[in-house]
């Protein structure tokens, strides 16, 4: 047990985490502009690419698209020799800015037993989500969130690309607004 494992993802709008990687510019009357530079130039070069755990039940925020599957691990097989791939595109249905993708795991222990390490029920009608308190959610920020000028347009899907690499464990990964829909 587990027999399997899901990688999933969603994007959602968050009420306040999001202000973690938005520029300061000035504060308290102090230019800070030098320094959200560097911290742009240092999350361009790698961390901007990864995904950052977050106890999300304490970060409210909105489901702005479906939760999707990228991955599905089965451990009553070897582990594979390739890397697995998944690539797509989540649709955005809800009205709202795309803070960030954010990806949990379900572990299938059997056919009819699940146990999730991100959401806990379906996100509501006006897409409140309800997190496994137990468990810290990975957040992959999207780019325009460091860029308020790229807020200016209405993206109506998100693509991704999902990689795992068997030889090291690592899971690497790129999300990136779209204005279609493949």
């Amino acid at each position: 047990m587990p027999q399997a494992a899901s990688l999933h993802a969603m994007v959602v709008e968050f009420r306040d985490l999001w202000r973690i990687r938005t520029p300061c510019g000035d504060c308290e009357g102090f230019d800070v502009h030098i320094m959200d530079d560097m911290i742009k130039s240092a999350l361009d070069f790698r961390e901007s690419r990864e995904a950052e755990p977050h106890p999300l039940w304490e970060y409210p925020c909105r489901s702005l698209s479906e939760p999707q599957q990228i991955l599905t691990f089965d451990f009553r097989q070897l582990v594979p020799q390739q890397r697995l791939c998944a690539e797509g595109t989540m649709e955005l249905r809800r009205p709202g800015r795309s803070h960030g993708a954010v990806l949990w795991m379900e572990y299938h222990l059997t056919p009819d037993s699940t146990v999730s390490t991100g959401l806990l029920e379906p996100a509501e009608d006006k897409g409140d989500c309800c997190w496994n308190p137990h468990c810290k959610q990975a957040v992959y920020f999207l780019s325009p969130t460091l860029d308020p000028k790229m807020l200016l347009g209405s993206p109506r899907a998100v693509s991704y690309a999902v990689e795992f690499h068997p030889g090291s464990g690592d899971v690497t990964m790129e999300f990136k607004l779209t204005d279609t829909w493949n």
